[in-house]
């Protein structure tokens, strides 16, 4: 299990305890760092001078940014360590034509586009509508020149497109006319951050790409997608990583009211979006339809046996 060595006596005990105690927020976060079965002693090594001597809760989110912008940000770091041998167990490598989808947040274009929202996703959405209209193809194409511009450079999370294919295609191959697709993906993604602020609601963007579009000139893509851990991205509560004996992938928690069983997800490196990509415009006008604290209980419940470690309240191996 991760960070039982030694070295981490004293980061060690700051997980357990927090992981007992507190909101849930720091519950989940703390949690997931005893449960990643995944992290190789190498990645733990390169996490270490960032928890030593000390770290205590109220530091440690700043230690973890400190870790996450100097090791997985290109640049300073030369590559994620995600995709470095220091992560080679996790590495994965999927077929080329194999669709991802990934959901982006909208909120904040207008400070990259320099126009409203609004105008934003009207545009996008009438590129969909006519993607061989060269104006309109040009629009785009300056957008997401901006857009990738600014974006920062370190580990994409992407789901799979058949694991969310009945949102957008009933059984007889018709196109389902969904407003609520938005708020439907985020749920089952778990991305519960993704919320309407001030009563509006929350625009976003779904990208649809092939997995040669991460290699393109390697058809073998392994060392760029890989299962993710905790290591992997900011701390974040609605994650929590996935035991190795359930899935090959990671599994998102899900806030769906309607469905429990997780999806599966993975993390590629970085990747500069072309027209192509843009598959649907939303907004998402409702909160997750779980509450972080009761998605994660359910999720934690249905993986337990899978688990090689228990949290405190967790039935399981222990």
């Amino acid at each position: 299990m991760a960070f039982e060595h030694s070295e981490f006596e004293t980061f060690y005990r700051m997980l357990k305890a927090v992981s007992g105690d507190g909101d849930i927020e720091a519950r989940s976060n703390a949690g997931n760092f005893i449960l990643d079965e995944r992290l190789t002693k190498q990645r733990e090594d390169s996490y270490f001078p960032y928890v030593n001597p000390r770290v205590d809760k109220n530091t440690w989110d700043d230690k973890h940014k400190r870790y996450v912008r100097e090791r997985l940000l290109v640049p300073p770091a030369p590559e994620p360590e995600t995709f470095t041998g220091l992560n080679r167990s996790n590495l994965l490598t999927l077929p080329e034509e194999k669709l991802l989808v990934r959901l982006e947040d909208a909120a904040r274009l207008d400070r990259v586009f320099a126009r409203p929202v609004e105008k934003i996703i009207a545009d996008f959405e009438d590129f969909i509508k006519d993607p061989g209209n060269e104006e309109k193809q040009a629009i785009i194409k300056t957008d997401l020149d901006n857009w990738n511009k600014r974006r920062k450079r370190r580990p994409l999370f992407a789901g799979f497109w058949d694991d969310v294919l009945d949102i957008f295609i009933d059984a007889s191959g018709n196109e389902i006319a969904n407003k609520e697709w938005a708020g439907l993906l985020r749920d089952r993604f778990g991305l519960g951050h993704l919320i309407p602020r001030g009563g509006k609601p929350r625009p976003v963007v779904l990208l649809r790409y092939p997995v040669k579009k991460i290699t393109p000139s390697h058809p073998d893509n392994k060392g760029k997608i890989a299962v993710p851990t905790v290591l992997d991205g900011p701390l974040y509560s609605f994650f929590c990583p996935s035991p190795k004996k359930a899935s090959g992938y990671g599994l998102p928690v899900n806030l769906d009211p309607a469905d429990d069983f997780p999806l599966t997800e993975v993390l590629h490196s970085f990747i500069e979006y072309e027209p192509d990509f843009i598959f649907r415009v939303g907004w998402i006008h409702r909160p997750p339809g779980k509450t972080l604290e009761k998605a994660r209980r359910i999720h934690l419940e249905l993986l337990a046996d899978d688990f090689e470690k228990s949290l405190p309240g967790q039935r399981g191996a222990s």
